[in-house]
């Protein structure tokens, strides 16, 4: 009688173990299902060349630069990425973008003239 009631706790806790693994598979697909969607929603992840080159044009309007330096270093970062992705940009499109970065080093702002050094950095070093 002893063995056969050790028998019944051992197999209902082997159905008590089954449960939990197949919750704990469960909410691993779950959870494995966020991540694989929080990497493809990367804030870079549809960056387009073409519009980053459109709007870097604002380097070259002084008023604006002024007036918003957290949108010029967002855009700094988005050529960063571009350059870091393999998505070179050549020419004049290059040569322009270039000295319009090297006037932000006149800014006030810090972390924009930060910024400015970095891209002149990385595009050195490329």
């Amino acid at each position: 009688k002893l063995g056969s009631t050790t028998h019944w706790r051992f197999r209902a806790s082997n159905d008590k173990m089954e449960d939990m693994v197949k919750e704990i598979q469960g909410l691993v697909d779950i959870f494995k299902d966020d991540d694989d969607a929080q990497y493809e929603q990367h804030p870079y992840a549809s960056l387009e060349k073409a519009a980053v080159l459109q709007d870097a044009r604002i380097f070259h309007d002084s008023i604006a630069v002024k007036e918003s330096p957290r949108k010029c270093c967002l855009i700094i970062a988005k050529l960063l990425h571009l350059q870091n992705t393999g998505q070179f940009i050549g020419g004049q499109d290059a040569t322009e973008i270039f000295f319009g970065v090297t006037k932000l080093f006149v800014s006030n702002d810090a972390s924009l003239r930060r910024m400015v050094y970095l891209f002149i950095k990385e595009v050195y070093e490329s």
